[in-house]
């Protein structure tokens, strides 16, 4: 049996890796491939590209990167019909994977989406395609399977993965004691990400820094990225760690973080840790979108708290002076603690119902042997 799994970024990734690792304990004789990253290459997927050469955002930076994008989806749909595989499993990276699942369906290879596109929170119309082009939505989020069922469209929901290896590594003694001593920066794993994020982070800490030499600050390195090109944002040649390997080790060191919206938040929320989340895109893409985006929050701990738990800055208010004021907030809160913890059991509380990836392999190869 022939399986092709497209990861576009590095969250993706990892998702993408457990299930294929539990594809392959089912099925010995499973051949894998797709575009993934080092997650899934472990897993001993077949990888056509890897994240580092798919991940962008926003509509300014897609169509800057258009032509390698077209040249990618190209040779991506040319791999499925010359391989004819029987399941194709698309995680994720909406724009580029519902291109995919259309031609897929169009050759009638059964399509499974793992992580809903955010159609209930922007771009609606979008259910539409998903209800002729997919044959099962695998999602993460009790509300999302609820949103699916209201469209009869076949839908699952999965126990967050993250979940295993977040609770193999959280210790609530490792949360923010009376003295904060490590901040994280973590600007996200796109370069365009790093580029508008990172100096803003740095300029953040140097005031930090001002209030309290003895700080010291830990920038997790994601697996794609190169920690020279990070180092060269370093212009106050401040006291950072680079850690690349052990993304929850990192967190564990932190009591307070600055990062970029996406998957870390919600790794961080569960890991108990209080953090400043920022989003910034290109003007043109914001001003584009923003009017057509139907939720109050971009964290997806916000998202699935439905409320403010933490610090969002978005767009011309994710700049240097607001990122230190808000990290300073966080550093002065004496009750701190006692409410990421609240937070952090409630989230899990959340996530944790639905289908493992063991189950989640076993209905993707369900749906794999309808052919």
């Amino acid at each position: 049996m022939d399986i092709v799994i497209v990861a576009g970024e590095v969250s993706g990734d990892l998702l993408g890796g457990k299930l294929a690792n539990a594809l392959n304990n089912l099925d010995k004789q499973l051949t894998i491939s797709g575009i993934g990253g080092q997650s899934m290459r472990n897993a001993g997927v077949q990888t056509l590209f890897d994240v580092s050469e798919t991940s962008v955002v926003g509509i300014a930076e897609i169509l800057r990167h258009y032509p390698r994008l077209r040249s990618i989806l190209s040779i991506l749909k040319k791999h499925i019909r010359d391989k004819k595989p029987e399941l194709l499993i698309l995680i994720d990276y909406p724009e580029f994977n519902l291109k995919l699942a259309a031609y897929a369906k169009n050759l009638g290879i059964k399509v499974m989406f793992y992580v809903s596109p955010q159609v209930w929170a922007w771009r609606i119309g979008r259910v539409k395609k998903i209800k002729k082009w997919v044959d099962l939505m695998a999602v993460l989020f009790p509300f999302e399977l609820d949103f699916y069922k209201k469209e009869n469209i076949p839908a699952c929901l999965v126990r967050h993965p993250l979940l295993d290896d977040i609770d193999a590594t959280y210790n609530s003694k490792h949360n923010t004691p009376n003295q904060v001593t490590t901040i994280g920066l973590l600007p996200g794993s796109r370069k365009n990400e790093i580029k508008k994020l990172l100096p803003m982070m740095i300029d953040a800490a140097q005031g930090l820094l001002k209030q309290n030499p003895k700080i010291k600050f830990i920038l997790p390195v994601a697996p794609s990225t190169n920690i020279n090109d990070l180092k060269s944002y370093n212009k106050y040649n401040l006291p950072i760690s680079y850690q690349k390997g052990n993304f929850y080790a990192s967190i564990k060191q932190c009591q307070v973080l600055a990062i970029a919206s996406g998957t870390a938040t919600l790794q961080t929320a569960l890991m108990g840790k209080a953090m400043v989340v920022v989003y910034k895109i290109s003007p043109i893409t914001y001003k584009l979108f923003a009017h057509m985006v139907n939720v109050k929050h971009i964290c997806l701990a916000n998202i699935i708290l439905n409320r403010r738990a933490y610090t969002e800055l978005i767009q011309d208010d994710a700049n240097a002076d607001t990122l230190f004021n808000s990290l300073v907030k966080l550093i002065n809160d004496k009750q701190i603690n006692e409410k990421m913890l609240k937070n952090r059991e409630e989230i899990h509380s959340k996530l944790s119902s639905g289908i493992n990836s063991t189950e989640l392999a076993q209905q993707a190869i369900a749906l794999a042997n309808q052919n």
